[in-house]
């Protein structure tokens, strides 16, 4: 997401904030202080007015709805002069305003602010313009932005006024937009994905950021998408205008057969997704030319459709729902979402481009298993395509993806043909590969995935690494899917020779030398574990989780690497993928230490 950032100058500032702490004096030791108090904010709404302005729809019949907190209906006056000729109405909830300016169009009144919106919601809405005048609140405004659907029009914007908000609170409250998109808690709000303690920036779309006039500004599209199944491109297009593909490329179907066997331990329920026999299907390299739009994290629209290569579980269930970040479902519907507007560069993008971009931005996992997965077509566009570049979309503000360029240029792709963006762009030409991995059901991996990883190994693996036969990869015990009892795990393993990593401290070369000597990876399952990758000789992987693990990375990896699988199962503290647990010595312990004493 892009951010626009506006400064104020220093002695402007600083004339402002002395006359705010004269202000709490006043306020708090002379009669009339909420006139004063009321004074102050009118001043600071006309600077956030007026330095909003250029952002704010054109005038002319516009209507718009400005939601105000009781007892602040003086902070509605600098809008008068921008509202005239437009039709205005006021929400406001928990007493009846009183002095309402007779510019006010309609005035609505609810028990909470939450009421008063479900009201106009379902008779009025949507407005051109929201305007939030409540104290800002990031968790706030992202559960208004989840129903900006119902009171936003497309095109329309949501402004948040952060009475109170200091510039250095108004960028941590930006951070956490931007870092909660990895996070992705969510959780079912009024029938709508919502999410738990932090702010799902997948549903916020584009930010204005006025750095010590703190506020910023969210824009909406409520349209709604179809998807395309990767099997029906050619015929769906048809219906999009404006836009072509050709298919480059075909490898065909097959199956993929483990070498060794895989045994799951006991758990409370059998757990799906390990079968030693997968099918994979065809893969195609396509090109297409066009209006594309690019809203990163791997998003192609076309019009009103999204392309299958948009998802990196484009196999799942014919394409329905395939869990994509940045799409909101539609309630009785399968086979529509809508997503919020960003903010697209224009001219467009010049050139072709191939897509390498991972649903969550910079995550080394989702790296390992969604970038390189789709590499097999690089070769051959480049060959058809001299000019031929990468896309890879970054946070806001980036210039450099460390991991993803050292991967890239490992595989043989120059640093020069790497093209970064931190904001949405329009394509006009972009190259896409479908993926040689589907960590979903259908789960499967294509077996020719292991001469990329082979090729990127050649030139990443440091001969300098120190090796070790087997290894214990272990994981952060204070982030996700924490082992509450990590210490006597790793103790357990330390007792059978294994060597203790936290493989992520050390350089990816380094990592990638260590894992390519091992015989026996084990570990908590995750992003660590994908150092299997560059494995030579590994016999046997050992993955200890939760239930509620459904991933299945590891068994993919072991497949392709034809080693023995051996899975433990743990109950979760709680339901959630990301639980954390405590490995379950009483049901796995004994099992566990004759494994380790055959080995």
């Amino acid at each position: 997401m892009s951010t626009v950032t506006i400064e104020i100058g220093d002695l402007e500032w600083f004339v402002v904030m002395f006359v705010k702490r004269l202000s709490r004096r006043i306020v708090a030791t002379v009669p009339g202080a909420k006139t004063v108090r009321a004074t102050l904010i009118r001043a600071r709404a006309r600077r956030f007015l007026r330095d909003l302005a250029a952002f704010l729809p054109p005038s002319g019949g516009r209507e718009f709805a400005i939601l105000v907190p009781p007892g602040l209906l003086a902070m509605l006056a600098p809008w008068q002069g921008y509202a005239a000729g437009d039709v205005v109405h006021l929400l406001t909830y928990r007493d009846d305003p009183a002095d309402v300016p007779t510019w006010i169009t309609h005035v609505h009144v609810g028990a909470t602010a939450r009421d008063v919106m479900a009201d106009v919601a379902g008779r009025i809405a949507p407005f051109d313009a929201l305007l939030d005048l409540r104290r800002a609140d990031p968790g706030r405004n992202a559960e208004t932005w989840l129903r900006a659907s119902d009171l936003v029009d497309e095109g329309g914007v949501y402004i948040v006024f952060p009475l109170g908000l200091n510039s250095a609170r108004i960028r941590q409250a930006v951070q956490a937009l931007d870092a909660a998109m990895d996070h992705r808690r969510r959780a079912e709000v009024d029938g709508r994905p919502a999410v738990q303690s932090v702010v799902d920036s997948s549903l916020l779309s584009s930010k204005l950021v006025l750095s010590r006039g703190a506020a910023f500004q969210i824009t909406h599209r409520p349209s709604r998408f179809r998807f395309i199944g990767d099997d029906d491109v050619e015929v769906s297009l048809r219906d999009e205008a404006g836009v072509t593909v050709t298919i480059l490329d075909e490898l065909p179907a097959g199956t993929l057969t483990g070498s060794a066997a895989v045994v799951s331990h006991e758990s409370s329920t059998p757990k799906p997704g390990l079968a030693a026999t997968m099918p994979y299907p065809r893969l195609q390299l396509r090109h297409y030319e066009g209006q594309i739009e690019f809203l990163g994290q791997s998003l192609l629209i076309v019009g009103e459709s999204i392309l299958p290569d948009s998802h990196r579980f484009y196999r799942r269930k014919n394409n329905i729902h395939p869990l994509h970040p940045l799409e909101v479902a539609v309630p009785g519907r399968q086979d529509v979402v809508t997503i919020p507007s960003i903010r697209l560069s224009r001219p467009p993008l010049a050139g072709t481009y191939y897509l390498l971009d991972p649903q969550i931005t910079g995550h080394y996992g989702h790296i390992m298993t969604e970038v390189i997965p789709r590499l097999w077509g690089w070769d051959l566009a480049k060959k058809l395509y001299p000019d031929l570049k990468t896309l890879t979309r970054v946070r806001a503000g980036r210039s450099q993806e460390p991991v993803l360029e050292r991967l890239l240029t490992a595989y043989g792709i120059d640093r020069e043909d790497i093209v970064l963006v931190d904001h949405p762009v329009q394509l006009e030409s972009v190259i896409t590969a479908s993926a040689m991995w589907h960590n979903f059901a259908p789960h499967f991996a294509h077996p020719d995935l292991r001469r990329i990883w082979d090729r990127i190994a050649a030139h990443l693996v440091d001969p300098s690494a120190p090796n070790w036969d087997r290894l214990f990869l272990t994981r952060n015990p204070a982030g996700f899917r924490s082992c509450h009892n990590t210490a006597e795990v790793e103790a357990v393993f330390r007792k059978y020779g294994f060597k203790i990593l936290s493989i992520e401290e050390y350089d990816l070369g380094v990592q990638a030398g260590i894992a390519s000597a091992a015989k026996v990876v084990a570990g908590f399952g995750g992003s660590a574990m994908f150092n299997l990758m560059y494995g030579r000789d590994v016999q046997n992987v050992i993955v200890l989780n939760h239930e509620k693990f459904t991933a299945r990375n590891e068994h993919l990896y072991a497949s392709l690497l034809g080693a023995r699988e051996d899975w433990f199962w743990s109950t979760p503290d709680t339901d959630e993928f990301h639980s954390g647990w405590t490995f379950d010595f009483d049901r796995n312990g004994a099992d566990l230490e004759a494994l380790l004493a055959s080995l």
